[in-house]
């Protein structure tokens, strides 16, 4: 299995566990670290994610701690094109926000005077980026997917999935 590295965003002790053994490691931080991933999974609630790191512990990680941009960097996927749109991402977890106001600015936008239409738009796009929280993109044709989807697509989840899914099909249909 492919190895990667996966930048995390973690908090308290465990970074300065990682970088410390001094009584600093019992304050609070706010950094990062690179964890060597060996697979990931969906976690067991929605919104998390399961990794397995090189040495077989397993755990599981809420997404809104999850730093997209480092993530990005650390496996070579991140792209002047998605960066923005990767920050803008990573701004609303960090506030705790997750993609709903997003997904509500963009369906007010489409359906300023049809409630019935803005309330299923809302549905879609929420059953979209559950959809695209749990796919695995780790290999490199995947990651190129994921970037034009995510060029392509920016503030529409259920277009980035549907574009996913169909790359991913043609992908499969090209035997890699």
């Amino acid at each position: 299995m492919k190895r990667q590295s996966l930048g995390v965003a973690l908090g308290l002790v465990v970074c300065a566990a990682a970088s410390s053994t001094s009584s600093a490691a019992a304050q609070q931080v706010d950094s990062g670290v690179v964890l060597h991933v060996r697979s990931q999974a969906p976690g067991p609630q929605l919104g998390s994610i399961a990794l397995t790191l090189r040495s077989g512990t397993v755990i599981v990680v809420s997404w809104f701690d999850i730093d997209d941009a480092l993530s990005a960097a650390a496996t070579g996927t991140i792209t002047r094109e998605n960066a923005a749109q990767d920050a803008k991402d990573a701004a609303f977890r960090a506030a705790g926000a997750g993609p709903q106001p997003i997904i509500r600015a963009k369906c007010a936008k489409d359906w300023p005077d049809d409630f019935t239409l803005r309330a299923y738009c809302e549905r879609t796009q929420t059953a979209a980026v559950e959809k695209l929280q749990t796919r695995s993109m780790t290999s490199a044709d995947q990651r190129t997917i994921h970037s034009k989807c995510l060029k392509d697509w920016p503030d529409d989840f259920a277009l980035r999935n549907y574009c996913e899914e169909t790359q991913l099909k043609a992908l499969t249909a090209l035997g890699r």
